[in-house]
């Protein structure tokens, strides 16, 4: 598969997901299994959703579990569990354009037991606008809050990013109280 599950588009306005587990086999890198879409000005609300790897019908991780490469997208992350990013070039989210004040905050980003990935990894991808909110996020760990007796792991030649930001401007952007622990790297 290649779509996303969820897909917010052509001025989606005031749209809340909420309370859902979604599974996804997606490995496009232009899209993910939440996908705030490039047409009209959409504002999004994602929280409380469990976000993985598909576990019934064809197995698989998605590349991207939530894209948005619009700055007319104004988006809400809050408060989800976002796990088992196996794939090289994963990415919890992939936020390139987004519209000015965007809020990423009380999520969780690991690996359940078992779950090796292969890198690069990046937990949280921010870039081209300002006025963000990204504050009490977690990465790492095999369990919600960087929790879990394993780590999150990584294998091979990569590199691990928890939070990278890029902006063109000076930026009004406030990164805080972000906790990154609990990861084990290998080659």
């Amino acid at each position: 598969n290649t779509g996303a599950v969820f897909q917010f588009d052509n001025s989606s306005q005031n749209d809340i997901l909420t309370n859902c587990i979604i599974e996804s086999n997606s490995t496009s890198s232009t899209n993910g299994a939440i996908s705030i879409g490039t047409n009209g000005t959409n504002y999004v609300t994602i929280s409380h959703i469990d976000i993985r790897n598909a576990r019934g019908g064809t197995l698989g991780s998605p590349i991207i579990r939530i894209y948005s490469n619009s700055t007319g997208n104004t988006l809400n992350i809050i408060n989800n569990n976002i796990y088992n990013l196996i794939n090289a070039n994963s990415y919890g989210m992939y936020l390139n354009y987004v519209a000015n004040g965007c809020t990423i905050t009380g999520n969780s980003i690991y690996m359940e037991s078992g779950f090796p990935t292969v890198g690069p990894f990046t937990g949280i991808l921010i870039a081209n606008s300002n006025n963000h909110l990204l504050s009490g996020n977690y990465i790492g760990g095999s369990a919600p809050n960087c929790g879990g007796s394993d780590p999150f792991t990584i294998s091979g030649s990569t590199t691990f990013t928890g939070i990278y930001s890029n902006f063109t401007d000076v930026p009004i952007v406030t990164i805080q109280g972000n906790t990154i622990e609990n990861i084990k790297m290998s080659s």
